[in-house]
């Protein structure tokens, strides 16, 4: 499971935000198509139980990332 969130980890949808003086690019969520085809490139085999998994992690790196921009303002 940790290798197939490590291959797909670079599959994030993003949102863009700017004004005039300031950008910043938002990870919404992963790309599960492209995560699937990360980790059959890797040669792993996810199960259900692994996206199950997968999808926790992401849910958690969200609310991280959402906490530390909360903090910066």
């Amino acid at each position: 499971m940790v290798r197939w969130a490590m291959a797909a980890w670079s599959q994030w949808r993003t949102l863009s935000l700017s004004t005039m003086s300031s950008a910043i690019w938002i990870k919404t969520s992963l790309d599960y198509a492209a995560a699937e085809v990360a980790a059959r490139l890797a040669g792993l085999e996810p199960s259900r139980e692994d996206f199950a998994a997968l999808r926790e992690m992401e849910a958690e790196a969200i609310d991280a990332w959402a906490e530390d921009r909360a903090a910066r303002k």
